[in-house]
Parts: structure tokens; C-alpha cells; sequence
């Protein structure tokens, strides 16, 4: 009988995410990195038309969702975006093949290593990886998007304060009256 419980254990183990990254987050724009200025600095040194065409698009794929809502449905991680974009990708399974909401193809993996969880999505011009990191009072995000266009990677750091657990609102979000707010669809 001991047995049949440890084995139990071990196998629900083995399929339990995380608890530390799953939960609801809200963007904290002072703590992170601003699209605008690493749009700006990574393009600094491209030509002017070059620059005055390149820099406003890239302005626009770094620019974060307000909210994250991240959820383990037993296989693999829900993340979802403020924007209404939802991403299930399952750690280690290897490479899916999908749609971008621009229409383009992409190859997308996902692999989990201590807590954090790394996203990669190529396309045939690009490629994003994201890394998402539990902390002590939310979730650290490096997004670095390597494109054709550009000679080095653009890196950028965004902090997530954590305002739910499993889809409800943290206690300090009820007491701060934010209960509700923000909806609950991955960054771009």
C-alpha cells in the first residue's frame, strides 16, 4: 500500500507545473525596460530611411501586454496576453508548428529549466525568445528578438507584479480595490 501512494506521488510529481509561474500578472512600466528607447537604440545605426521604417514596427513587437495570465492545463502552459492572444506550449516536446496573428509560420518550443520558462518562436525573419521567471513579488521577463535586419540581438527586461493565484485576485489586489481589473488573454 505504501507503495502504490509514493508511486502515486511520484507520478502526480512528475506531472505538476510549477506552482511559482502560474497566476495572473500586471505590467510595472517603471520597473522594466521602455519599447521606445530599445526600439531606438537598436536601430540607432541603420540608415535613416532604413531606420525611420524599421524603428517604429519594432517599437511595436516590444511593446508588452498589460496583463499575463499564466495556467497549466495538466500538459503544457496557457499564456495569455492582455491583447486577447493565447500561446499553449508544452516544455520539452520539441518544435510546433504554427500561425503568427500576422500569418506568418513560425516554429515555436518551449523548455523548462529550474522555474523559468524559455518560449522560442522562429519564423523565416526572425526569432523570439522569451523567458519568463517567477520572483518574490511576480514574474521577470527577458524578451530578446534576434531579426535579419539587425547585426546584434535587441534584449529587453520587463517586471510583472504578481495580482492573482489560479485565475483570482491576490489579497492585496481585493484590498487595493483592483479586484477585476485587467483581462486575462502572450506579449507580441
Amino acid at each position: 500500500m505504501t507503495e502504490l501512494i509514493a508511486g502515486l506521488l511520484l507520478a502526480a510529481s512528475l506531472q505538476a507545473a510549477p506552482d511559482s509561474l502560474t497566476g495572473r500578472y500586471s505590467l510595472d512600466r517603471e520597473a522594466g525596460d521602455d519599447p521606445a528607447e530599445v526600439a531606438e537604440v537598436a536601430t540607432r545605426d541603420l540608415r535613416r530611411m532604413v531606420r525611420g521604417r524599421m524603428r517604429p514596427a519594432l517599437e511595436e513587437a516590444l511593446t508588452p501586454s498589460e496583463t499575463l495570465d499564466i495556467r497549466w492545463d495538466g500538459e503544457g502552459y496557457i499564456v495569455s496576453g492582455g491583447d486577447g492572444r493565447s500561446l499553449r506550449v508544452v516544455p520539452d516536446e520539441g518544435e510546433q508548428e504554427m500561425e503568427t496573428p500576422q500569418g506568418e509560420s513560425a516554429r515555436i518550443a518551449a523548455k523548462l529549466t529550474d522555474e523559468s520558462l524559455e518560449i522560442r518562436m522562429r519564423t523565416p525573419t526572425a526569432e523570439r525568445i522569451q523567458t519568463l521567471t517567477p520572483t518574490e513579488l511576480g514574474l521577470h521577463v527577458v524578451n530578446t528578438l534576434i531579426l535579419d535586419r539587425l547585426s546584434e540581438p535587441v534584449r529587453m527586461e520587463l517586471v510583472y507584479r504578481r495580482v492573482g493565484v489560479g485565475g483570482q485576485e491576490s489579497g492585496a489586489d481585493r484590498a487595493a480595490g483592483r479586484e477585476g481589473q485587467g483581462s486575462t488573454e502572450v506579449d507580441r
